[in-house]
């Protein structure tokens, strides 16, 4: 599985740049929304290729699991 990374960067002028990587799909707004609430108003949103990617089937999913794991 692949780690979820979230950067910041905070201009002189306080607008705040949010960098989300290793999250497919919609699923980076859904990690990122309590944090832009905090924050406060969003003026832009550009979403990298990775939120249009397709997300894997539940079959995949549980396949990747079982790749992940030891059964030994």
């Amino acid at each position: 599985m692949p780690q979820t990374t979230i950067r910041y960067s905070i201009a002189p002028n306080g607008n705040v740049q949010e960098i989300v990587e290793g999250v497919k799909g919609h699923s980076c707004d859904t990690i990122t929304a309590p944090i832009e609430k905090a924050l406060g108003d969003v003026l832009t949103h550009t979403h990298t290729p990775d939120f249009y990617s397709k997300l894997p089937t539940a079959q995949e999913e549980y396949i990747e699991y079982l790749e992940d794991h030891d059964w030994i």
